[in-house]
């Protein structure tokens, strides 16, 4: 069921909805486990994405179940048959949201009401054996998801049994990537677990018909259930339950597995737990078996499945080579992992990370080796999440007459890609007419640049910061003592707050090729210094100045770009979504002067202390900005940004301490 999963509406329930569901009776006989295997994995495939099936399905479960008068001498074996009875109900559609004058008392809690310290506010999700409420710490005034054990369940000493297990495992568990577990008691009679309200919807809801998903969306997923399922078998547990209703794709694009309540002991012999529990469809054929021991590679198989579904539903259209590589790569890593024997699978979770970030980066893998052999050509170096459709026209620096001209140092590993942008003149500030210009744009004022200088031509990439790294030993802010820093929501910068989140952690797959986020002020600025030295040349931040004139490259618009251009040109909410991760630099069109991703990918430190009335002062008296302040400038906009931080003259500015994983650097060359 969907822990956390917030209240869903009746056009939701609608979405998945198909001319072409199964009949009624077909959906009866998948109900009952009675369908041939190969019609029983269409059906429960088309089920998981269509709210309408799964409300028909409900519609024919008993509400007075025998199997409940039935117990008597409870065992560890009747105890598992119990679970599978559970999990082969389907759950019903979510409940709407309750209220004092429209209670309902087909549930266990009646809203708004309070149990033990929370006041509990409106059922958000129903499945077999439980319910999921929204409800609120009273005296910590935290939002939280608690669950109780369903009406029917609640003298079942199987059900008791599994609730008490999930909080179990639950409180022992502390990963990015698995739901998190705040308290477990029981009130009034009623046992009760609370877990982190996740702000998100169910993977069978994100793969809904008429939804988008991409190959590198596919990958994504893929690796944010990897890294749960590892943290679960470090610690000798199992899953047992994967499937699309327990993967939980949250607002910010994190993903997290939930519902363990089926969750075991690994065994790796024949003395362990045998299969059974699971739900049908999703199982592997060893937990179908219910006579053999079971241990990690029961869920490397489920993760298979799910890869599977999940690029069936990924449109080919428009792919081009490096997304149709991937996805080649993808579908064969599924293959192996829900390869019948488990000694056929990929022997542990780590070399299913390993394979995808094989897979991701273009090296030869299983499949890659075997072309490599009979002289294929190697697959394109690309991060999976670069994978977008092709531009309209093809991405190309223009050159010309008063057009910067790329160049690169020499005699490095490394080699920073510099453009040079030619003198001239500009006005500086915002743009008449421009509804969205701030007050600390103004007034405008003249700037020249009698001499030409030199600017990265992208952001400096999480490969050239790892050499500075491995260079000197340098411990970036917020590594230091683990200070940590924010990754950015969909909404604010600040969406959360980690003491693990640095640049080589930053909440999202790293790749060599993507700008390095997470770095302060010194950070970057120390990176000049240490580039300066390897190359003999003097590097630091841009000035405002400097980033403005380069981002305009002759242009005096409010944008620096043709606004029918904008997802040619940058990187924003506009075409990422709410997958909320940096892609890798150079890979949208450059300006006039050859410059990528001065708006969109991730927002750039300058060297200027902040003052919102600097302006007021002529640039030829401070052309690097106020001589001193509390704040330093920051400049261009980032993957989550929309059109008003999308203007050449838009201005932000952050505390030099503070690390953001949608804020990077880019360098200047300068003779000075």
């Amino acid at each position: 069921m969907c822990v956390g999963l917030l209240s869903t509406t009746a056009a939701d329930r609608q979405m998945g909805a198909l001319a072409d569901c199964p009949p009624a009776d077909k959906l009866a006989l998948m109900s009952a486990g009675d369908l041939p295997p190969a019609e029983f994995e269409a059906v429960c495939s088309h089920v998981e994405t269509c709210p309408a099936c799964l409300e028909l399905i409900d519609s024919q479960v008993p509400t007075d179940n025998p199997f409940e008068k039935s117990w008597a001498g409870i065992r560890d074996t009747d105890l598992d048959t119990a679970s599978r009875e559970i999990d082969s109900q389907p759950p019903p559609p979510p409940c709407p949201k309750e209220s004092a004058a429209g209670s309902d008392s087909r549930h266990v809690l009646q809203p708004p009401c309070t149990l033990g310290p929370y006041e509990v506010e409106a059922v958000i999700g129903r499945g077999g054996m439980g319910e999921v409420y929204r409800a609120r710490h009273i005296r910590l005034d935290r939002p939280v998801a608690l669950k109780v054990i369903r009406h029917r369940r609640q003298a079942d000493p199987a059900s008791h049994d599994r609730f008490l297990r999930e909080m179990a495992n639950t409180g022992r568990l502390d990963h990015p990537n698995l739901i998190r577990a705040h308290d477990a008691w029981e009130a009034e009679g009623c046992l009760y677990l609370v877990m982190e309200l996740i702000q998100g919807k169910p993977l069978n809801a994100v793969l809904a018909p008429g939804n988008a998903l991409t190959v590198a969306d596919v990958a994504t997923i893929l690796r944010g259930a990897c890294l749960g399922l590892e943290h679960l078998h470090a610690r000798g547990i199992l899953h047992g339950d994967l499937k699309p209703s327990n993967v939980m794709i949250q607002s910010d694009g994190a993903v997290k597995l939930i519902d363990i309540g089926l969750a075991r002991p690994i065994s790796h012999d024949q003395t362990g737990p045998a299969g059974g529990f699971g739900t049908r469809g999703w199982m592997s054929p060893e937990q179908e078996a219910r006579a053999c021991a079971i241990d990690h590679r029961a869920d490397i198989w489920s993760l298979g499945r799910l890869l599977g579904h999940m690029l069936d539903r990924v449109s080919p259209t428009d792919a081009d080579h490096r997304q149709r590589n991937l996805r080649a790569r993808l579908r064969e890593m599924a293959s192996r992992m829900s390869a019948h024997a488990p000694s056929a699978r990929p022997r542990n979770i780590g070399e299913v990370l390993a394979e995808l970030n094989a897979a991701c980066s273009g090296k030869p893998g299983r499949t890659g080796r075997a072309l490599l052999a009979l002289g294929a050509v190697a697959l394109a170096v690309a991060a999976v999440w670069m994978l977008v459709p092709p531009v309209k026209r093809p991405l190309a620096t223009p050159a010309g007459v008063g057009m910067a001209t790329a160049s690169r140092v020499t005699g490095s590993s490394l080699p920073m890609r510099m453009v040079t942008i030619p003198a001239g003149e500009f006005s500086m500030g915002g743009v008449e007419n421009d509804p969205d210009a701030a007050a600390d744009e103004w007034p405008i004022r003249r700037v020249i640049f009698p001499k030409p200088f030199a600017m990265g031509a992208t952001e400096v990439t999480v490969a050239q910061f790892r050499e500075f790294m491995r260079a000197t030993g340098y411990t970036t802010d917020a590594e230091d003592a683990g200070k940590g820093g924010w990754r950015a929501g969909l909404a604010t910068s600040k969406g959360e707050y980690s003491s693990e989140a640095t640049w080589h952690f930053p909440g999202y797959p790293l790749a060599e090729d993507l700008p390095v986020t997470l770095v302060t002020y010194r950070d970057a600025t120390e990176y000049c210094l240490w580039l300066s030295k390897r190359d003999g040349k003097r590097y630091r931040l841009p000035t405002e100045a400097e980033w403005e004139y380069a981002c305009r490259a002759g242009g005096t618009a409010i944008f620096p770009y043709q606004e029918d251009e904008r997802d040619e040109h940058c990187w924003s909410s506009y075409n990422c979504g709410a997958w909320l991760t940096p892609r890798p630099v150079g890979t949208r069109r450059a300006n006039a002067w050859g410059l990528h991703d001065m708006m969109g990918n991730v927002r750039e430190w300058c060297l200027d202390w902040y003052d919102a009335r600097a302006y007021d002062t002529p640039y030829l008296q401070a052309p690097s900005g106020p001589q001193s302040g509390q704040l330093r400038t920051i400049r261009g906009a980032c993957f989550m940004d929309k059109a008003r931080l999308m203007r050449s003259a838009t201005r932000g500015y952050r505390e030099p301490d503070e690390a953001f994983n949608n804020q990077g650097f880019r360098v200047v060359q300068v003779d000075e």
